[in-house]
């Protein structure tokens, strides 16, 4: 029962600092692994795209 009458005497604004810094960091690494992801999906895209286009083409030529 230590344990809990330390956190009931603990500050309130620590238990707040406490918590936002936790899900602060929790948010930034999911807002950063999004952004990679994101980059990673429009670097596949891209490339997708400009092989399809160099097929396109290709394929428009020898008709």
């Amino acid at each position: 029962m230590g344990f809990w009458n330390e956190l009931v005497n603990m500050p309130t604004w620590t238990m707040v600092k406490m918590w936002f810094k936790f899900w602060g960091t929790m948010a930034l690494a999911y807002l950063g692994v999004l952004l990679c992801g994101l980059v990673v999906a429009m670097f596949i895209a891209a490339i997708l795209a400009v092989f399809a286009i160099g097929a396109v083409s290709s394929a428009i030529a020898n008709r």
